[in-house]
């Protein structure tokens, strides 16, 4: 067994009518610190799935989106913690991106031709080179 305990988050690859990827550039002083990521985050104990998914895209982005389907899971092992990022596809249904002041500094709509070129969170890009892997060039 494991020293480090694991923890779980939700991350939602939320598209909108162009095609294009939401993505949320972290702070330069948190973890992953200038790099993009997508909406989500840890789940609370005894939330669902679907709670912390609407709860995590409302406090980060304030836009209403729908959850499709359930991609995949990955692990990503960080100082304390051992993370289990479970991620989800959905849809932007209304509203304004808006960022969560402290927890992200800008936000982008992404192609998929530009998503895996950007600098992605660390935690995030061996899942989504593997899920974009026939549709978007690896990033040199």
């Amino acid at each position: 067994m494991s020293a480090k305990p694991f923890g779980l988050a939700v991350k939602t690859i939320i598209w909108d009518p162009d095609g294009r990827c939401l993505l949320l550039k972290r702070p330069p002083d948190k973890h992953f610190g200038n790099q993009w990521d997508l909406p989500g985050g840890k789940a609370d104990p005894g939330e669902t799935l679907d709670e912390a998914i609407a709860r995590e895209g409302a406090e980060e982005t304030a836009i209403t989106f729908t959850v499709d389907r359930f991609l995949g899971a990955d692990e990503h092992e960080m100082e304390k913690v051992r993370v289990i990022l479970l991620f989800f596809e959905g849809r932007w249904q209304s509203g304004d991106v808006r960022v969560r002041p402290g927890e992200h500094t800008e936000f982008t709509w992404a192609s998929r031709a530009d998503l895996l070129t950007m600098a992605i969170s660390d935690q995030l890009r061996p899942f989504l080179e593997r899920h974009f892997k026939a549709d978007v060039p690896a990033s040199e």
